[in-house]
């Protein structure tokens, strides 16, 4: 351990040099590695998993995948039922072949006041990890179209918010350039120096991914 401590001390900068290089080599793969990952949470026999491969057998959509949620309304005004027209039609048009249930033809999604409808949307999914990879991004484009045209609408579900938090590559890089920006402060010699220049780095490297 002796001999490592002092092989390390004495050879310093290649060790810098090669933890960086692995560090930005991890950083590069790491998405990669991830992308290549099957998911798959079945529990075979059990009867939420039955059920929801019955559900997906018998409708081709839904089953353990959350719907998408558009949610009509400025939170002032009335949404009065024949609002849920435009929506809907926008939806057939982004996914065609979804099921789509409105506050219009169940009353149960109208809020109590009367001033948020709910248009619940079960797109087709796509193999993968994000089911709905294709519907999502086609579904906040038509939402978007629709508040041009005046119709308060906005897209929210559990897939939604899960494509807002982000989390992924991005993320990975930056974890990696931080671990990278520390190794390189512990190898300076000075204590004052290195305090001041380690949050210089991390704003210049959190300014680098954001970008």
């Amino acid at each position: 351990m002796i001999s490592l401590a002092r092989f390390v001390i004495v050879h310093r900068w290649w060790v810098l040099a090669a933890w960086l290089l692995l560090a930005v080599a991890g950083g590069y793969a790491a998405p990669k590695a991830i992308s290549a990952l099957t998911y798959d949470f079945g529990l075979p026999g059990q009867a939420g998993y039955e059920a929801n491969q019955q559900i997906m057998r018998q409708f081709g959509s839904g089953g353990d995948n959350a719907p998408i949620l558009l949610v009509v309304g400025n939170g002032r005004q009335q949404v009065p039922a024949a609002s849920a027209i435009p929506v809907v039609q926008a939806v057939d048009k982004a996914t065609p072949g979804a099921r789509v249930v409105s506050y219009a033809a169940q009353r149960s999604l109208l809020a109590a006041d009367g001033r948020t409808g709910v248009v619940m949307v079960y797109p087709h999914p796509v193999p993968g990890a994000d089911a709905y990879a294709a519907a999502l991004p086609a579904l906040q484009h038509a939402a978007s179209i629709l508040r041009r045209s005046g119709v308060p609408v906005a897209v929210t579900g559990q897939d939604a918010l899960q494509d807002g938090g982000g989390g992924g590559g991005s993320g990975v890089l930056a974890e990696t350039l931080f671990g990278g920006a520390h190794l390189f402060a512990s190898f300076l010699p000075n204590g004052s120096c290195r305090h001041g220049l380690v949050p210089h780095l991390m704003s210049r490297v959190t300014g680098t991914v954001r970008r």
